[in-house]
């Protein structure tokens, strides 16, 4: 891997939020990069404010591809879902290094809103 690559193992992103899903268009995305040669193993950990941590959110990203994960089709390994209308912030773990990126799509108001931010 490029040792100018900022590729890493674990990500960070505090600010996540679901919107109501009822308008179909709003919604947020985890943007994973695999440029190595391994497929990536990825596992998401929820953190909310009112209640413990939620683990069990896998996916696979293949070697030299990218996947984008719809947060509002996440479904955990006992059916749990991503909670709509309720802040949470993302904690992400892969096998190998990837690069990730969050993106928030709000079109909850007439006026679409585009938030994206890397991690830390």
């Amino acid at each position: 891997m490029n040792e100018r690559c900022p590729a890493k193992t674990e990500w960070y992103f505090p600010d996540g939020y679901l919107p109501d899903s009822s308008d179909k268009v709003s919604h947020e995305s985890l943007c994973v990069l695999n440029i190595g040669a391994t497929d990536a193993k990825l596992e998401l950990v929820l953190y909310y404010e009112d209640r413990e941590p939620i683990r069990g959110f896998f996916a696979l990203c293949p070697s030299k591809r990218s996947l984008h994960i719809r947060m509002d089709k996440l479904k955990g390994k006992d059916g749990i879902k991503v909670a709509e209308c309720t802040p949470y912030s993302i904690y992400f773990v892969s096998d190998v290094p990837v690069m990730c990126q969050y993106t928030r799509v709000d079109a909850t108001k007439p006026s679409y809103t585009l938030m994206t931010t890397m991690g830390l």
